[in-house]
């Protein structure tokens, strides 16, 4: 017992100072690429996750022969770009792709035909974690990059940084185990060491990773992950809370001079409210704000509307607390 808990912390140890890629399971052999996410400039290809092959020679033949199929499972599909050569400050999109998955079935086990993959994973990556070497790149950090994917020319690295860190508690639970949920948490999660971290929907995730493993195109892929991020209430619901109770406030709050068409805010943010002059101003400034909080989050908007107006030139929007309340649970449903 003691030798089998020995050789598992090796293992962990060992997944902690390097890179590895999952779909259902490792993935041995596929093609590493990093691209700046700014320029577009690849920074890093040619390289492949560790192979059996590869592997043996670090722990020994005998010591390899002794390891059981778990252990195994946690030290193949590795990858380590050796010395340090990407700007900390700079977001980088890692991907690997095709290769051989082990692990296919979701047994912990190598299975004895590997599986062929056909498409890629993806995770966002500052340089600074790059140069560390200490993720995985999974199903959950492909939704993760699907989810802003369409948007990153629009937000500033810290906007990113924002909403990924909104959106992963949609994905997992406090996987480093810092007391909050973060996208560095989404980062660490890792299916063979953090399945029971997974908040998001098991069998939608498994379906991501199928249409990654099959090399479906990037819509279906990005239609897949966006799925897991679906609020409790639709749309419809959320346009009906906006007509009833919220519309008024925010034109009468917001609007007159401001972040209209042509407003003093209007050039300063992506607050633009269609006037009620508009026929579709509900489902367009409800769309409006649903971008808005999938870019900045629900806490930066209420900060600066209500909170005395942190950071927001025009002060403190709404001055009553019933109105905050309902445009905050009104954000919510987005």
């Amino acid at each position: 017992m003691f030798r089998k808990r020995g050789l598992m912390i090796v293992a962990a140890l060992a997944l902690a100072a390097c890179e590895q890629a999952q779909m259902h399971g490792p993935i041995v052999g596929g093609s590493v690429t990093v691209t700046d996410l700014r320029s577009g400039v690849v920074s890093h290809e040619g390289t492949a996750t560790a192979t059996e092959e590869q592997t043996i020679p670090l722990y020994g033949e005998e010591a390899w022969d002794g390891f059981s199929d778990y252990v195994k499972l946690l030290l193949l599909g590795i990858h380590q770009f050796g010395a340090p050569a990407f700007d900390a400050d700079s977001w980088y999109l890692m991907a690997v792709e095709g290769g051989e998955e082990l692990d296919h079935g979701k047994t912990f086990s190598l299975d004895s035909q590997p599986f062929q993959v056909q498409g890629s994973v993806h995770a966002l990556v500052k340089g600074e974690l790059l140069n560390e070497g200490s993720f995985t790149l999974s199903p959950v950090t492909e939704a993760a990059w699907q989810f802003v994917r369409d948007r990153v020319d629009d937000l500033s690295d810290a906007e990113i940084l924002a909403a990924l860190d909104d959106i992963a508690g949609d994905l997992v639970g406090d996987v480093d185990d810092n007391g909050s949920v973060d996208y560095a948490d989404v980062l660490t999660w890792n299916r063979l060491l953090h399945l029971p971290f997974l908040v998001a929907d098991a069998n939608a995730i498994d379906d991501l990773a199928a249409a990654m493993e099959e090399g479906q195109s990037a819509s279906t892929v990005q239609s897949i992950a966006i799925a897991l991020f679906s609020t409790d209430s639709p749309l419809e619901d959320a346009e009906t809370v906006f007509a009833d109770a919220i519309s008024e406030v925010v034109q009468r709050a917001c609007g007159p001079g401001c972040h209209t068409i042509g407003g003093i805010g209007a050039s300063r943010s992506a607050h633009v409210l269609l006037p009620v002059s508009e026929a579709n101003h509900i489902t367009e400034n409800v769309q409006m704000y649903r971008a808005l909080v999938q870019a900045k989050g629900v806490e930066f908007i209420i900060n600066k509307a209500t909170r005395n107006g942190v950071s927001h030139g025009g002060g403190a929007a709404f001055r009553s607390d019933a109105d905050a309340a309902a445009f905050e649970s009104f954000l919510r449903l987005l």
